[in-house]
Parts: structure tokens; C-alpha cells; sequence
């Protein structure tokens, strides 16, 4: 009897307090007597006791909102609001506040006015978040694109089946995978449902695009200000040298120019008399100035390679998705954009366009040469979009290429024998018992026995996330 009482009171919110508290106050001692797996077992249960948590949040959430607006604590708090209620009551954020009321509305169950019981909107979702599978945070990513295709179907542009398609399969890869798959899926899918949803009206580029210094102050210079996502790319490809940590010198520095050229070319610019419908401002026109010049250097030889190739933007995208102007394009800082974007701007001679097949596959360039060349090394960057060790998400710009089989063993210098590597897992590939082999032209890495007895082969899907449709 004393055993069930004391089990009763462990299963109380108060009780679990006090148990955790309890095992806070050891951890130190206990954890550094943990084997390595033990501490990866320990962390990996913490972190689903805080994805438990945030169930257990929201739902106090849906519970909490019935009875502010009954008017539970209008006397106490003089509000009816759930989210004034929240931040002052439980002390936390707008934004907080505004997540867990989302969700709440989106993955409970619900009464309506029959008082009949209503499933969740998002019934899968909602079942793997109260399991502890999916955190919060990544519910309410999955939840905003989930409800974006309703409104899509809604308005009779998708089907009526494909919300809960995407729902199911967004779900599915958030208990697989980490959060930053997961949004790239959701944009590459919302992309090929919607193609124009991710560009912004004119109006809203001529309102926020430019760039804006401010005053210097003890030898600094602030700016901010708005791109497109095509002209950062283009700006990324070319300073991503900067900050490449295999580009830093011994003493720390990391080889850029003196920030007070840009700023001298900035201020002395004169503006022209005639007048340009619409004409840009004055913070477009040193915008405009900066991508202008950034192109102009691409084009010498005098900036930093990234791995054998000059600074230059690589768009990625297979060629039937190019001519009918649906689905996305992959580039290497962005992820996916709407295919649409690079269909404007493919016939710039600054960007590069890499057309696939639907396969995926590019011809292959056979060079009998140890250093892989620039030709290739183009391929590659086409192919592999990044490192390609399982879940590596470095990009291009940070990688090197890798013979499968080693040169000195006869391997050659191909497409077939390569693949893009990190830096770290390049020297892991080197220097322990990881294999690597191709299937359709891609490489996959088979662990070594200590890791996976059955050495299954392993692949990185990060830098071309699948869609949440069926093929």
C-alpha cells in the first residue's frame, strides 16, 4: 500500500518536479561515470522528456483558453485574452505564447456547440506530438505548411487530399530526421504546389530592398538592409571564402578587405540626372553597386578559389522542372526557391545553370588526371549539392573532392569515382573504416561494424530533400 501511494505521488506534476530536481542535483557526479553510449542515451531521453513537456504545455494551453474566456480569471488578472493571460500568469513571451495557442488549436481535440467531441485539425501531427516524437517547434513548421496546402486546396488550386498527404509525410520525417530537413522538405514541397507563393510583389521589393550604412561610431560602420534571394546568392558565392575555415590564416585572421573601401565606394558614388521609371533609391543604387562589382571580380582571377573554382553561382535543377516552370531549384546557401525565379534569370552569364535529368544524373567527364578538374568539380557540385557523408549539411563552397578509389590504387578521376566531402569527413573517410559506394551514381557510406553490424548503407538527403507528395 505504502509503495502505490508513494508511485501515486512520484506520478504527480509536484512529484516529477521533485524528481528531476533530484536527478539535476546528481547528474554532475553520475554523468561523468556514463559510457559514451549511456551519455547518448541520457541526452536522447532528456530531450524527449522536453518534447513531452511541450505537449503537456500545450495542452494546459487548451485547457487554460476555455476558461479565460469564461472569464476564470478576469477578476484576478483583469483580462479575457488567453495570450496577455499567458505572459503574465506563466511569465513567458508573445511569441511563446502565440505558438502554444496555435498549437493548441490545431493538435487538440475540441467541443462543438452539441458538445460532441471534435478530433485535432491535424489528427498525425497532433498523434506523434503527444507521443514525444516531434517537438513544438518543429509542430508548429509542420503545422503553418500543413495549413498553407488547406487554403490551397480550399481555393480549388491542389487537390483536397494533398494537406493531409503532406501532414502524413512532414510528420513521418520529423521523427526521422532534424528540424532543418524537415523545413527544407516543407519548402521544397510548398514550391511545387504553389510556384508563385514564394516571390514578393514589386511593391514589396522597391519598399524593402537596398542596403543602408550608418554613421560611424568608434571606428564602425552599421548596415542593414533587404536582397532577393538570387542577388544573395550571388553575394554569398563570392564572400563565402571569408568564412571558410579551411581559408584562415595561422594567426587567426580570416583574409578579408578593408571594410572602408566598400564604404569609401559607397559615399562617393553621384546619382544621375535623368530620370528612370521607376527609378531606384538611393539605398538600391548602393546595392546595386555592391552586386555590380561583386560580378566584375568573379569575373578575374583575383579573388580566393572554393575548391578549385572561381567564385560563381550554381543553380541546380532538372530539366523538365525548368521548362514547365513548376517545382523548385536547389542553391547552395538558399536550399530550395521556386523554379520560377531561375527561369527570370538563367540567361545571366553570372549564374550558372545545371540541368539534370530526372534521375538526378549528369554525364560524366572522363579525364585521366589525379587533380579533379574544374569541369568535373562542376558536375559534382550539380550532383552532390554539398557533403555527402549522412547528414553533413556543409555546402559546396566548403567541400573537396574525394576519389572513391584512391588514385594511387588505380581509382580514376571521374564523376563515377568521386564525391563531395567536408573537410572533418574527409579526414574521417581517411582515417577509419567508413567505405563508400555508388548506387545510381550516388555515393552512400557504409559504417564501419562497431557502429552498424549489418553496415547498411547510409545516404545524405539534406542537400536534395525530397518533396511530402507521392511520386
Amino acid at each position: 500500500m505504502k509503495s502505490r501511494e508513494l508511485a501515486n505521488r512520484t506520478m504527480t506534476l509536484p512529484g516529477i518536479v521533485l524528481a528531476m530536481e533530484t536527478y539535476l542535483a546528481d547528474a554532475a557526479d553520475t554523468r561523468s561515470r556514463l559510457t559514451d553510449a549511456q551519455a547518448q542515451e541520457e541526452a536522447q531521453t532528456l530531450e524527449r522528456l522536453s518534447r513531452l513537456v511541450d505537449y503537456g504545455q500545450v495542452a494546459a494551453t487548451g485547457d487554460l483558453a476555455e476558461r479565460v474566456r469564461d472569464g476564470a480569471f478576469e477578476a484576478s488578472l483583469g483580462t479575457k485574452d488567453i495570450r496577455t493571460y499567458l505572459t503574465q500568469a506563466l511569465r513567458i513571451g508573445s511569441t511563446a505564447a502565440n505558438r502554444r495557442i496555435g498549437l493548441a488549436a490545431q493538435l487538440l481535440p475540441s467541443t462543438d456547440t452539441a458538445g460532441d467531441l471534435v478530433p485535432p485539425v491535424q489528427p498525425v501531427l497532433a498523434t506523434a506530438f503527444r507521443a514525444g516524437d516531434v517537438s513544438a517547434d518543429t509542430a508548429k513548421l509542420i503545422a503553418t505548411h500543413v495549413n498553407n496546402a488547406h487554403t490551397l486546396a480550399t481555393g480549388g488550386i491542389i487537390g483536397p487530399s494533398i494537406p493531409a498527404e503532406i501532414e502524413e509525410s512532414l510528420t513521418s520525417f520529423a521523427q526521422q530526421y532534424d528540424r532543418d530537413f524537415v523545413m527544407r522538405t516543407a519548402q521544397r514541397t510548398t514550391h511545387l504546389i504553389d510556384p508563385a507563393g514564394g516571390e514578393a510583389s514589386w511593391d514589396e521589393i522597391n519598399d524593402k530592398e537596398g542596403i543602408r550604412f550608418g554613421k560611424p561610431r568608434r571606428g564602425l560602420v552599421a548596415f542593414n538592409g533587404f536582397l532577393q534571394t538570387i542577388d544573395y546568392e550571388t553575394l554569398m558565392a563570392a564572400i563565402s571564402p571569408a568564412t571558410n575555415p579551411r581559408q584562415r590564416g595561422s594567426d587567426g585572421s580570416d583574409g578579408r578587405d578593408n571594410e572602408n573601401e566598400a564604404s569609401d565606394t559607397a559615399t562617393g558614388s553621384n546619382e544621375a540626372d535623368a530620370v528612370v521609371v521607376p527609378r531606384p533609391h538611393r539605398a538600391q543604387q548602393l546595392l546595386h553597386g555592391l552586386l555590380h562589382a561583386v560580378e566584375v571580380a568573379s569575373k578575374t582571377s583575383k579573388l580566393p578559389q572554393n575548391g578549385g573554382l572561381l567564385p560563381q553561382l550554381f543553380v541546380t535543377v532538372t530539366l523538365a522542372e525548368l521548362q514547365e516552370g513548376l517545382g523548385s531549384a536547389l542553391l547552395p546557401f538558399t536550399g530550395p526557391i521556386p523554379v520560377d525565379l531561375i527561369r527570370k534569370t538563367a540567361c545571366d552569364a553570372s549564374i550558372i545553370p545545371i540541368v539534370m535529368g530526372a534521375a538526378g544524373e549528369v554525364l560524366d567527364v572522363g579525364h585521366d588526371e589525379r587533380i579533379v578538374t574544374p569541369t568535373i568539380r562542376k558536375a559534382l557540385i550539380a550532383r552532390d549539392k554539398g557533403c555527402t557523408f549522412p547528414e553533413c549539411t556543409r555546402v559546396v563552397q566548403w567541400t573537396e573532392a574525394h576519389h572513391i578509389t584512391h588514385w594511387a590504387n588505380g581509382g580514376e578521376t571521374s564523376l563515377a569515382n568521386s564525391c563531395l566531402l567536408c573537410s572533418h569527413h574527409h579526414h574521417l573517410i581517411h582515417r577509419s573504416n567508413w567505405a563508400i559506394t555508388t548506387i545510381n551514381n550516388i555515393a552512400y557510406f557504409i559504417p564501419p561494424p562497431e557502429i552498424d553490424p549489418q553496415r547498411i548503407p547510409l545516404r545524405n538527403h539534406y542537400h536534395d530533400p525530397p518533396t511530402a507528395l507521392a511520386a
